[in-house]
């Protein structure tokens, strides 16, 4: 088993870690290990949106959650944009 690190405060992507949320444990196959799970703030001073939401602490670590789910509408949105425009010139 893994030492704990702390995690609150820190920052990944538009997200602020608040405080430990308790552990995840994973079903199926992969299901006999626990992962420790993590209250963030989608902060607005990082250009989140000011939403709370929970993650998994390796998914924090690794960069895969960046935010609560804000970033990737924004993104789309931007592609969907870009395509309209596109569409128009033709």
């Amino acid at each position: 088993m893994g030492r704990f690190v702390d995690l609150t405060g820190q920052h990944f992507g538009r997200l602020t870690v608040i405080e430990r949320a308790g552990s995840y444990r994973p079903h199926g196959k992969y299901g006999n290990h626990s992962e420790p799970l993590w209250r963030c703030l989608c902060d607005p001073e990082r250009g989140g949106c000011g939403k709370e939401t929970f993650v998994i602490a390796h998914n924090l670590k690794n960069g895969s959650t960046k935010s609560c789910g804000c970033l990737g509408a924004e993104l789309a949105a931007e592609r969907l944009g870009t395509y309209r425009k596109c569409k128009k010139k033709s």
